[in-house]
């Protein structure tokens, strides 16, 4: 059979590419140098979602906490008590704009 005739399939055909592109070109050696590891995109840095929890009596919160804490939740990672100490509204407006969880009352919410 005429070997002009016989069919390729993909890899025989970027084999052959190759191997044609390297009798042509000055750079046959860059075929055998390897890349560099791709690394995959970054993601930008999200602040957490913004929950608040609304209106819990003491023995609620003592409850919340405590479990959050017997579950093993990082310190850093427990909700935050808002209370009237907290600060101003623009103080606790920049709090909120972080995210995270928040123990509040309603009224303090919307003063």
């Amino acid at each position: 059979r005429d070997s002009r005739n016989r069919k390729l399939d993909h890899g025989t055909l970027t084999a052959k590419s190759i191997e044609d592109e390297g009798k042509h070109d000055d750079h046959a050696s860059d075929f055998n140098t390897p890349r560099p590891p791709q690394l995959p995109p970054q993601k930008p840095k999200r602040n957490p979602p913004l929950v608040f929890v609304l209106n819990l009596r003491d023995h609620e919160r003592q409850t919340l906490f405590s479990t959050l804490t017997s579950w093993g939740t990082p310190s850093s990672q427990l909700p935050t008590l808002v209370i009237s100490e907290s600060g101003q509204a623009k103080e606790r407006a920049a709090l909120y704009a972080r995210g995270g969880v928040f123990v509040i009352t309603s009224r303090i919410l919307i003063v």
